[in-house]
C-alpha cells in the first residue's frame, strides 16, 4: 500500500494482473533459488506511523501542508489526513544500531515538530488517539491520494455491504460504517529485520511464536471514541474496518487482515503464492514488465502490490534493490508511548527471533500453530493479563501460562539472539534492560492510559478525562521518559 495507483476503477485491467501473478511466482522462485541473493549485512529498520495533533488534543488534518513543508522522503502520508508515517533508515546490526535508530527517530521528530508547530500542532506516538471523534472517522478526513480513494471504492464493493465494528471490552463498542477511515485510527511501529534467505522461515517462525508474549507488555490503544476495550484495540479494529468477508455464510474464507495460515515450512514463497490464491486481487495496475538481464532482479511489482493488500501481521518482504534481500516486517508492535519504548520493544524482538532460530523446529513441534494465533489476540485483548497456551514444561502437552512466565523462560535468548548478530553488549544491556524494567514493574502503555483515565473521571467527565490523560501522556513522551517510570494522578 506504499505506492500511488494512477489506473481508475474502469481501466484496472484484472485478467492481465492474474497472469502477471502467476508469472511472477515463477520467477520468485527462480530468484530465491540464486546463490548469491540476500547475501550481505544483517540490518533492522523501521517505519513509524504518527497522529498530528492542535494544542487542545484534537486531531489535526493537515498532513498534507506538513509533508509539503518538511520536503523529507522519509515522511510518506497514511490514510488519515492526521496520520504522518516516517520510513526510518536501515541500520546495520553491529554495534549500536537501536541507539542509532532512536536517535534518528527523534531528529525526525523534532524537525517535524518544529514546522508543526507554524500550526500549532504537534506529534504524538500512540496506537490510537483518544481524542478522536465522530468528525475524524468518515471519508471526508481520507488522505488525498488516488490509491486510498480507490481503496475505500473497492473494498466497500468487494464487501457488498457496510463493516461491521463489534469490539468487547470494559465498555463494548458496536457501530455499522461505510468508511475506512477506522483503519486509519491505529498506529504502528513497524519493526523490519533483514533476514538470510536459508533462514527466513526459521526467523520467521520465531517471530510468530514470540509475538504475543512480547506484545503483552507493548499494548497502548486501550480506547476507541471513549469506549474503554482491548489493551491493544489497534489490532481488533484494524482486522474489522476493512473485512470484506460476510457474516451468514457457512464457513468463511481467511480475512485479508490475518496472523497466518500455519507454520511457515518452505520460505518467502510459501507467502507469497498462499495470498496469491486466497485471496481476489483488489487492485489491478499494471506496471512495466521487468527487464530479462542478469544486471537488475526484477521487482516483481504486481505480486508486490498484491502483498500489499493482504495484511499479514507478521509477513515476509522482497526487495530488489542491490543483490536482493528478504525481511521480515512486525506490525504487531503500536506506535509509542516513548521512543525508548518503541526501541526496546524492537530489541527483543529481534534479539528473540534470532536468538531462538536455530532451535524453532523444537517448540512448534510441540504447540500448534491455531495456539500461536490464539495467543496473538489474546495478548492483545488482555494484555500483562493475558493467559496464553505454552508447552508444558515436561514436554508432553500444552498448558496456560502468563506472558510473565513464557517471558521468563525465554528471556536469555534475547540477550543471545542480538550477540549473535553483533550487536555490542552495552547496547544490548541498556535496551534490554527498558523492557524488562517495564514487565517487572508489570506495567504497559495500555495499563498507564486506563489507570490514569480512570484516577481523572472521578473529577472530570469523560472527554475531558481524555483530553487530560492525553495531555500528560504527552509531558512523559516530550521527555521520553519509559513508561516503567510514568506516575498516575489526577492532577
Amino acid at each position: 500500500m506504499g505506492r500511488e495507483i494512477f489506473t481508475k476503477e474502469e481501466d484496472q485491467d484484472s485478467t492481465l494482473f492474474k497472469q502477471r501473478l502467476d508469472e511472477q511466482l515463477i520467477t520468485l522462485k527462480e530468484v530465491l533459488k540464486q546463490p548469491d541473493f540476500g547475501q550481505g549485512p544483517l540490518s533492522i529498520g523501521a517505519e513509524l506511523e504518527t497522529n498530528i495533533i492542535d494544542r487542545s488534543g484534537q486531531a489535526s488534518h493537515c498532513n498534507q501542508w506538513l509533508l509539503e513543508q518538511c520536503q523529507d522522503p522519509r515522511q510518506t502520508l497514511e490514510l488519515n489526513r492526521y496520520n504522518l508515517e516516517f520510513n526510518l533508515s536501515p541500520q546495520p546490526t553491529l554495534g549500536m544500531p537501536f541507539t542509532r535508530l532512536a536517535e534518528e527517530i527523534k531528529a525526525l521528530i523534532a524537525a517535524t515538530n518544529k514546522v508543526a508547530n507554524e500550526k500549532q500542532n504537534e506529534l504524538v506516538s500512540i496506537g490510537i488517539l483518544p481524542t478522536l471523534s465522530d468528525l475524524d472517522l468518515n471519508d471526508d478526513v481520507l488522505s488525498d491520494m488516488q490509491r486510498y480513494k480507490l481503496f475505500s471504492t473497492l473494498l466497500l464493493k468487494d464487501r457488498g455491504e457496510p463493516f461491521q465494528l463489534n469490539i468487547d471490552g470494559k465498555d463494548p463498542f458496536k457501530l455499522t460504517t461505510k468508511s475506512i477511515a477506522f483503519e486509519g485510527a491505529g498506529t504502528s511501529f513497524q519493526l523490519h529485520i533483514r533476514v538470510p534467505t536459508e533462514k527466513f522461515s526459521n526467523i520467521y517462525n520465531a517471530v510468530q511464536l514470540i509475538t504475543a508474549p512480547v506484545l503483552a507488555y507493548c499494548c497502548n490503544s486501550p480506547t476507541l471514541l471513549g469506549h474503554e476495550l482491548w489493551d491493544e484495540t489497534r489490532i481488533a479494529l484494524f482486522k474489522q474496518s476493512i473485512d470484506t468477508r460476510r457474516d451468514h455464510k457457512e464457513w468463511r474464507c481467511p480475512p485479508r487482515v490475518v496472523y497466518g495460515q500455519e507454520w511457515n515450512r518452505h520460505g518467502l514463497w510459501e507467502l507469497f503464492a498462499s495470498n496469491s490464491r486466497l485471496y481476489e486481487p483488489i487492485f489491478s495496475e499494471i506496471y512495466p514488465e521487468d527487464p530479462r538481464n542478469n544486471k537488475h532482479l526484477p521487482k516483481l511489482e504486481e505480486l508486490q502490490l498484491h502483498q500489499g493488500t493482504v495484511w499479514s501481521w507478521n509477513r515476509g518482504i522482497y526487495d530488489h534493490h542491490d543483490k536482493g534481500h528478504l525481511r521480515v516486517e512486525l506490525r504487531t508492535l503500536p506506535a509509542g508511548p516513548t521512543v525508548s519504548d518503541m526501541v526496546a520493544n524492537a530489541a527483543v524482538m529481534t534479539g528473540l527471533a534470532h536468538g531462538l532460530a536455530d532451535d524453532i523446529e523444537s517448540l512448534l513441534v510441540k504447540l500448534p500453530f491455531k495456539y500461536a494465533e490464539y495467543n496473538f489476540y489474546r495478548a492483545a485483548k488482555h494484555g500483562i493479563h493475558a493467559k496464553l497456551i505454552w508447552p508444558k514444561a515436561n514436554g508432553f502437552g500444552l498448558e496456560e501460562h502468563s506472558a510473565d512466565e513464557i517471558l521468563t523462560l525465554l528471556w536469555p535468548k534475547a540477550w543471545e539472539g542480538l550477540i549473535k548478530i553483533g550487536v555490542d553488549e552495552v547496547e544490548a544491556t541498556r535496551w534490554l534492560t527498558i523492557f524488562k524494567k517495564r514487565w517487572k514493574a508489570q506495567t504497559s502503555g495500555a495499563c498507564w492510559q486506563r489507570q490514569q483515565l480512570n484516577a481523572l473521571k472521578a473529577t472530570y467527565p469523560k472527554q475531558q478525562a481524555l483530553a487530560q490523560m492525553l495531555q500528560q501522556y504527552m509531558v512523559y513522551q516530550r521527555q521520553d521518559l519509559p513508561v516503567s517510570e510514568w506516575q498516575t494522578s489526577a492532577r
